[in-house]
């Protein structure tokens, strides 16, 4: 992070993030949003991993809205985890519904530094939004690497 190096993280990816900038988390949200909805569709409870759970209300202005070309889309959700408090670095970039953060990345514009709550590599080979995505970080590195 202090390098400024790209960094994508997914589903738990997004809580380490957050956690290392110094915020918190609802360790189960069950019992700690209990006005939440579902979002623990994991593959072990029956559910395939392209099952889609909800939408997420992209942020104008955000990066992630940029790179997905829309202000709404579906995912996945496979966690019983999530932000509590956001990291004072990070901004918020996608909300569930009921109000939890489900991706977060940097306030710095020159930092490729982003996470999202769910598993998007579910959805790139059918999802052209999501593959700009993918491939900005990839574009994001290469940049990193020729400095």
């Amino acid at each position: 992070i202090e390098d400024k190096r790209p960094l994508l993280g997914l589903c738990r990816g997004l809580q380490v993030i957050n956690v290392h900038l110094g915020g918190t988390l609802y360790q189960d949200l069950e019992a700690q949003f209990p006005n939440g909805l579902k979002h623990d569709y994991f593959p072990n409870y029956g559910y395939e991993r392209d099952h889609i759970a909800h939408e997420v209300d992209l942020a104008p202005g955000s990066r992630l809205r940029h790179l997905m070309e829309l202000d709404r889309i579906p995912v996945n959700s496979m966690h019983h985890q999530g932000l509590k408090t956001l990291a004072p670095s990070l901004m918020a970039c996608a909300t569930a519904p009921d109000g939890l953060i489900e991706a977060a990345e940097s306030a710095d514009p020159d930092h490729f530094l982003l996470g999202v709550q769910w598993h998007p590599e579910v959805f790139e080979l059918t999802d052209p939004h999501t593959r700009h995505l993918f491939r900005e970080f990839v574009a994001a590195a290469g940049r990193f690497r020729d400095k």
